[in-house]
């Protein structure tokens, strides 16, 4: 008997906006599909808790789309944050994807599916979008300028009609985590530092305090609460270094220097030599 899908949830972070842009695309399809789905920005909103726990009370199929930026090769923290949160599941399904900046889609995706997988999410499939790179926005030629962009979303239609069509047969075909791997055939062991490792390579923020006004902005962007006022801005050890708070000062207060990682970046692109194009696995 097939298996029918009462919702979707689409869980997803996103500092710049590329991620969302990506899941507003999987939403849209969803919906094309006749599958409402509930979206969840783990940047933004309060209330994941008890959607947890609503999942884990879930008496019918669900399926999950979890969406996370590629950071230095790695998922976001909130992002793996979550999925370790995962409440087990025997009835659940998964769809992991990332976005990620022209330079190397890394192991994000290969760590987020076997982490589904570990839950009880047996993954039906995953997408890698291209976006424009997120410390590269002072740039007039940033990496992947103008990504994801219509193709991109076709290309997410493509991955939601795929995972539909799975779940109306009796038996969903699923995917392994270890096929998301850089290398499938040698699989890399979990890192859960390794991210924390690579912020060690972003440059250091200053702060001019004659410059700030104490507005409180640079907290409100901040996707994972790290600002504090005290009563001048001081970043704790939540931060991820998306700059949110050097790209949205109205003052100019909080500034960092990029330039010389915007060249670490494309002599990384170079060295990796990766096609920026979108792909999905089915």
């Amino acid at each position: 008997m097939p298996m029918a899908i009462r919702k979707a949830l689409i869980v997803y972070f996103s500092p710049s906006g590329t991620t969302r842009r990506m899941a507003r695309a999987i939403e849209s399809a969803l919906r094309t599909e006749g599958t409402p789905a509930v979206m969840i920005d783990l940047g933004r909103d309060d209330d994941i808790p008890f959607v947890m726990s609503q999942m884990g009370a879930a008496r019918d199929n669900i399926c999950i789309y979890v969406g996370s930026p590629v950071y230095a090769s790695y998922a976001a923290p909130p992002v793996t944050a979550f999925l370790s949160g995962l409440p087990p599941s025997c009835k659940g399904f998964s769809v992991p994807f990332v976005t990620w900046g022209g330079v190397n889609s890394g192991r994000a995706l290969y760590d987020m599916a076997r982490t589904l997988q570990e839950r009880g999410y047996p993954v039906l499939g995953a997408g890698k979008f291209v976006a424009e790179h997120s410390l590269m926005w002072a740039l007039d030629e940033p990496l992947a300028k103008g990504r994801p962009d219509r193709n991109d979303a076709l290309i997410a239609e493509q991955l939601v009609t795929s995972v539909e069509a799975k779940m109306r047969t009796s038996e969903p075909a699923t995917i392994a985590a270890d096929s998301l791997a850089p290398d499938p055939q040698a699989p890399p062991e979990p890192d859960p530092e390794g991210f924390t490792r690579a912020k060690a390579h972003f440059p250091a923020r200053t702060l001019d305090q004659e410059h700030c006004t104490l507005c409180n902005l640079c907290a409100d962007q901040c996707p994972v609460q790290a600002i504090r006022l005290t009563p001048y801005p001081e970043f704790g050890p939540e931060c991820i270094f998306c700059f949110n708070c050097v790209r949205y000062c109205p003052e100019g207060a909080i500034r960092a220097e990029l330039a010389p990682l915007h060249v670490r970046i494309r002599k990384l692109r170079e060295r990796y030599g990766e096609p920026a194009e979108s792909r999905i696995y089915l």
